[in-house]
């Protein structure tokens, strides 16, 4: 397998479960088995249907024409359509002449190239302060862009006090939430984790109405906040509201042995 432009990036970091510390993924392991989209170039329509759009497309590796399958996820909310995995099935156990051939599955990796566009803002000081789904542009080449930098603002060491009135609500880091003036890059990163369960769920992880509803789903989702999962939280200035109710984390919200021996890769 050659290395593309996205396996001469930057090594990717992650938290390890079992482990102190982080460990870096292996560069041919970064899509698992599938190849990115971007790898295909996009000639013209065929067809439209119920289920997806198939596009000619030429394979940029091997130079080969293609039919290029886009299964349509807009309506859907439990993740990839079951009709979907049927036809994948399928065709991955069917080889005959006068059947199509499914060759690969391949995907767009949102969350990826938003974390490199992220890494690069940290690196030159900057947060974005306002990360959402809708904030997200995606080219026809399936790149994404991240846009609308009204809240952006540059950050330093000693940071600057500036307005926690920051960020839909729905993407709200809890420190914003309990009135902290002092932000870090983690108000951006609390919003990249919740754009990738929205992307995966299709529909928020947090939609809360207001303030005070925003702070209990989050304590309804990952507990009551404590040293543990909030380090120095006893020593903040702004103490989670008495009117919240003290809670353990979801059961989806808590490592377990199982959830450490596997590799977690997500793609949407």
């Amino acid at each position: 397998m050659e290395p593309t432009a996205d396996t001469d990036a930057d090594p990717i970091k992650l938290k390890s479960l079992k482990h102190p510390g982080t460990f870096t993924v292996p560069q041919q392991d970064r899509l698992g088995k599938c190849r990115s989209v971007k790898e295909f170039e996009k000639l013209n329509r065929i067809g439209e249907g119920t289920y997806g759009i198939v596009y000619r497309a030429r394979d940029t590796r091997s130079d080969e024409i293609v039919a290029l399958k886009k299964v349509r996820m807009d309506k859907e909310k439990d993740g990839i359509p079951i009709s979907s995995l049927r036809e994948i099935t399928l065709l991955l156990r069917l080889r005959h002449p006068n059947i199509v051939q499914l060759k690969e599955v391949v995907v767009k990796c949102i969350v990826l190239q938003l974390l490199k566009g992220l890494v690069y803002l940290h690196h030159n000081f900057i947060l974005h302060r306002d990360l959402k789904v809708s904030n997200l542009l995606m080219t026809d080449k399936g790149c994404v862009k991240i846009a609308d930098f009204g809240l952006a603002r540059v950050y330093g060491i000693p940071s600057k006090p500036m307005t926690p009135r920051v960020v839909t609500l729905w993407y709200r880091a809890p420190e914003l939430l309990l009135g902290s003036k002092t932000q870090t890059t983690a108000i951006d990163m609390w919003a990249v984790g919740c754009i990738l369960a929205e992307l995966l769920a299709h529909k928020p992880l947090l939609p809360g109405s207001s303030e005070i509803q925003q702070v209990d789903l989050i304590v309804q989702l990952l507990g009551t906040p404590n040293e543990n999962i909030w380090p120095h939280v006893n020593q903040s200035s702004c103490p989670p509201s008495p009117t919240i109710a003290i809670r353990e984390p979801h059961p989806l919200a808590t490592p377990n042995q199982n959830a450490a021996k596997c590799d977690l890769r997500i793609f949407t």
